[in-house]
């Protein structure tokens, strides 16, 4: 990958630092107060979570990346093709029954094409979209007391979390607000890494 073929959505491994950094904005260079097609620097921005292992996003900091310093990083693939592929392996049930199937393509009549899960043949079915419904993980809504830090989803394991329940995580005490909010790409809070407060351990 060269500095000039970066594109937004990007993501790069510092080499002295473990936090990847998302390519948000490029920055072009300007001759004679026009705008040419060269990259002059790109803008940065820690990312809280990279192929499946969050990170300690606030240990780091946006900046421009210019050229000279491209290779103190190392490319690592962009996020908006992680994200088609994960669409591709979303996994979906038939509203009013109990049958799933994971997405596998769009048909020309603009079905979703599942390969349904449990069938012992590996059935392929379409379905109009109207039919289904997205699986999504068991997620919460937290708020963060006295920091000022933006709400924030996480996944959690459904039961473990009532609403009002106070945790520490990452460093931050927060107040579960909101329930099964249906949030995709989100941290994971476990009793590995949060405690639950008055009640116990997660």
């Amino acid at each position: 990958m060269r500095f000039q073929d970066l594109k937004v959505g990007d993501v790069l491994l510092p080499k002295r630092a473990k936090v990847p950094k998302k390519v948000v904005r490029l920055n072009y260079r300007r001759y004679n107060g026009q705008t040419t097609d060269q990259i002059d620097s790109v803008t940065l921005e820690p990312m809280e979570s990279w192929r499946g292992v969050t990170y300690n996003a606030k240990s780091s900091y946006s900046n421009n990346l210019y050229q000279g310093d491209f290779a103190d990083f190392k490319y690592d693939g962009n996020v908006n093709e992680e994200k088609k592929e994960a669409d591709m392996s979303k996994l979906f049930k038939v509203i009013g029954e109990e049958v799933y199937g994971i997405h596998i393509g769009t048909n020309t009549a603009g079905e979703l094409v599942l390969e349904i899960r449990g069938d012992a043949n590996n059935a392929i079915k379409a379905f109009k979209k109207d039919v289904l419904e997205e699986v999504k993980p068991y997620t919460v809504k937290l708020v963060a007391m006295g920091s000022g830090e933006n709400p924030r989803h996480v996944t959690v394991e459904k039961g473990k979390l009532s609403k009002q329940d106070v945790i520490i995580w990452q460093q931050r005490v927060w107040v579960v607000v909101e329930l099964d909010t249906k949030q995709d790409n989100c941290a994971e809070v476990t009793e590995k890494n949060a405690k639950r407060l008055v009640v116990g351990d997660l």
